[in-house]
């Protein structure tokens, strides 16, 4: 299992994806702020590469879609 805490691992939420062990990924580096935690693993399947994050935004921050645009295009 590979988590995402809120930065200052104060919060109790966060984000966290599981993954096969038999699977060949690569763990890509966590995105942590205030507004949004995010892990993610790259792979490829049938010879085509695949992106699978796992993302939490507490509800009571609001986030601009400029700012989750933004997160998104981190991972490309």
């Amino acid at each position: 299992m590979f988590c995402a805490n809120y930065p200052d691992n104060t919060d109790h939420a966060g984000a966290a994806i599981y993954v096969r062990s038999s699977l060949d990924f690569t763990l890509l580096p966590n995105f942590l702020t205030t507004h949004i935690q995010s892990c993610a693993i790259s792979l490829t399947h049938n010879y085509t590469p695949v992106t699978v994050l796992t993302t939490y935004y507490p509800p009571k921050n609001k986030i601009s879609p400029n700012k989750f645009t933004g997160y998104l295009n981190t991972k490309q």
